[in-house]
């Protein structure tokens, strides 16, 4: 009699362990939240003297030549791979006598596993953490504000990838991510749009 108790008891805890293993190993991991993405060009500081829009997609050599040209240890190989990720690049451009300030913004495609392969230590990038400024209502809607910087020592411009489809690059970054914190919408009557329109 004991034995079937066991049997029975044995039985019936591996029939338990199995369908909680079987209803836990089913569930999905958590999901980011999805927000509504922010328009690069709203990334921008609006006191920029020239605003310009590239169309990437249509214009890749070009590209690959300026990123080559800024970037002296950055392969062809290797500006083709990021060209192709890159849909719309929107620059903005301040002359003053303290010299040129550039912010580039971008819309396309980059996943974190492929920035987590390219940009290492091993490559010459140093990573470094920021955190945007945020104001109660973004911080309600969990906004993101908090940002990777990625810094090497043979350029001035910095990269930051706010979400996995915007780039962000300057040699000051962080006003362009302070806005992505507070997630912009784009002026449509702006002068930056009658520029990159034009």
């Amino acid at each position: 009699m004991k034995e079937k108790l066991s049997f029975n008891s044995l039985f019936l805890l591996l029939f338990f362990f199995l369908t909680c293993a079987s209803f836990y190993s089913c569930k999905t991991a958590p999901k980011k939240p999805q927000f509504p993405e922010v328009n690069p060009l709203a990334l921008l500081s609006t006191d920029s003297g020239i605003y310009v829009s590239v169309p990437v997609q249509k214009h890749q050599l070009l590209t690959q030549d300026l990123l080559c040209a800024e970037v002296q240890t950055l392969s062809k190989d290797d500006a083709k791979k990021i060209v192709e990720r890159i849909n719309i690049l929107y620059g903005g451009v301040l002359l003053s006598k303290k010299g040129a300030r550039i912010e580039l913004t971008a819309e396309g495609s980059f996943p974190q596993i492929g920035l987590n392969l390219v940009l290492t230590e091993k490559n010459g990038w140093q990573k470094s953490g920021y955190t945007a400024p945020s104001d109660e209502q973004a911080l309600a809607l969990k906004y993101p504000n908090q940002f990777d910087l990625y810094a090497r020592t043979d350029t001035p411009f910095k990269v930051s990838f706010p979400s996995e489809n915007i780039l962000c690059t300057g040699q000051n970054l962080e006003p362009l991510l302070n806005q992505y914190a507070l997630r912009p919408t784009l002026d449509e009557k702006s002068e930056m749009v009658k520029w990159v329109s034009a």
